[in-house]
């Protein structure tokens, strides 16, 4: 297996000039001088799917937060379940100011909107990402997965992966940057999807961590996107969100 590679046209070697060999010499002991290296314009060109040449052909491996432009995923709670919605959890002065930046910073990207009232809410989870930075997610195992019912979908191990995978000629890995929050949800379940913090009620926009059907939901969406592409294509996900 091989990942994508520049190519170098053959041709470039092929006119290379050798001087004749001298007269009473020995062709082996005359040594052959080295090619010279390919011009700068035979990498990257036309010919050659470079990362920076698909970087400016595709929007997908530009810089910032990607969206997925399809139909948003719906997660519908059961009937039966009365809206559940508790109060704020109290934030350490520690961290205050960083929760509350968090918050604007995730507002400004698309991914909540404050709203006024919601029949569901939750406390939030604050945790210390490594290095810096924190983040957000909301206690769901206390209102919305007691309501949403469980789902199976089979997903397929790095062993299963690399069985069916063993006729390819190229391996291909994508880093989806904040992946569940690149995944939009519809406004049923962003308002089933309401944090309650210190500084109001806020909606997720798109799907966020911690429901019980996430990482199913969006398996399934990945596995069905892509198998639109190629029936060769293989798919494994580790790590999302």
């Amino acid at each position: 297996m091989h990942a994508f590679r520049a190519a170098v046209p053959f041709n470039d070697f092929e006119t290379q000039a050798f001087p004749t060999p001298v007269s009473g010499v020995e062709p082996a002991h005359q040594a052959a001088p080295t090619p010279a290296p390919p011009p700068p314009s035979a990498v990257g060109d036309a010919n050659t799917p470079t990362v920076d040449r698909l970087a400016q052909q595709y929007k997908c491996f530009r810089e910032g937060l990607g969206c997925y432009t399809g139909q948003p995923m719906s997660i519908f709670p059961d009937p039966a379940v009365r809206p559940i919605h508790l109060k704020a959890r109290p934030v350490p002065f520690a961290i205050e100011a960083g929760v509350g930046a968090e918050l604007d910073r995730m507002v400004a990207a698309g991914i909540l909107e404050p709203t006024n009232k919601s029949a569901w809410a939750m406390p939030i989870v604050v945790a210390k990402k490594a290095g810096a930075g924190i983040r957000i997610c909301g206690d769901y195992k206390s209102t919305v997965n007691k309501a949403v019912l469980p789902e199976t979908y089979h997903m397929p191990t790095i062993d299963e992966a690399f069985a069916k995978s063993a006729p390819a000629h190229t391996l291909s890995k994508i880093d989806l940057v904040k992946a569940y929050k690149q995944t939009p949800i519809c406004d049923m379940t962003s308002k089933l999807c309401t944090i309650k913090t210190h500084q109001g009620l806020y909606k997720f926009k798109r799907l966020p961590f911690g429901i019980n059907v996430a990482a199913i939901r969006f398996e399934r969406l990945v596995s069905c996107r892509c198998s639109q592409i190629s029936m060769q294509n293989h798919l494994n996900m580790s790590d999302v969100g």
